[in-house]
C-alpha cells in the first residue's frame, strides 16, 4: 500500500455561481453546497466564508475538516461516513492546503464540546494553525423535531460537511491523475 498526497495551495475563497478551482483561487456555488448539505434534520443550513485576519469570531464549533478528495473514479475520500466502509490508504489523495471546513451550530449545545475561533486578534496566538487558515463555515441549525442536545445532530452535521466535499473531484480545473 502506497499512499500519495498532492497538495493544492488555496489561496482564496469566493462565493459564485458555479464551483471551481483556478490560479490560486477556490470558487464555491453556496447553492451547491446548501443543497448538498440540506436535510430535514436540519431547519437551517448555509455557508460563510472568514479570512485569516477578518475581524471574526466563529462560535459554537464543533469541529474542522481538512478538504481532500480522491480523484480516481469509484474512491471514497470519506468511508464510513459518506460511502460504505472499505480499505483506505493507498492510492493519491488530494488536499487542499489552506482551507478549512468548519462545522458550526447556529445554536448552543451544552453538554457539547465546542470551540470558539478568533480569526485575528490576540486569540489567534492561541491557536497554532486554525486562524491562518481561510474557513469556510458550514451554518447548522437543528429542525425544531430534533435538538442539538441529541448526539445524532452532530453526526447529521459531520456527514453534511463531508457530503459537500464529495463533489470535489468533479469540479473543474482541479489537478488530474497524468
Amino acid at each position: 500500500m502506497h499512499l500519495e498526497k498532492r497538495c493544492i495551495n488555496v489561496k482564496q475563497v469566493v462565493f459564485g455561481d458555479k464551483s471551481f478551482f483556478k490560479d490560486g483561487v477556490l470558487q464555491v456555488s453556496k447553492q451547491e453546497l446548501q443543497s448538498i448539505a440540506s436535510d430535514y434534520r436540519f431547519e437551517f443550513v448555509d455557508f460563510e466564508i472568514a479570512n485569516p485576519g477578518e475581524s471574526c469570531r466563529i462560535t459554537y464549533v464543533c469541529d474542522f475538516v481538512q478538504p481532500v478528495f480522491k480523484p480516481e473514479p469509484g474512491e471514497s475520500t470519506f468511508p464510513g461516513v459518506v460511502d460504505p466502509i472499505h480499505r483506505v490508504g493507498s492510492d493519491t489523495t488530494i488536499v487542499l492546503k489552506g482551507v478549512s471546513v468548519a462545522e458550526v451550530s447556529l445554536i448552543p449545545t451544552p453538554n457539547r464540546n465546542q470551540s470558539v475561533l478568533d480569526m485575528s486578534g490576540p486569540g489567534t496566538e492561541e491557536s497554532l494553525l486554525l486562524p491562518k487558515l481561510i474557513q469556510l463555515c458550514l451554518l447548522a441549525k437543528p429542525a425544531a423535531a430534533l435538538t442539538a442536545l441529541q448526539p445524532p445532530f452532530w453526526g447529521w452535521v459531520r456527514f453534511a460537511s463531508r457530503s459537500c466535499l464529495a463533489p470535489l473531484p468533479k469540479w473543474p480545473l482541479l489537478p488530474r491523475l497524468q
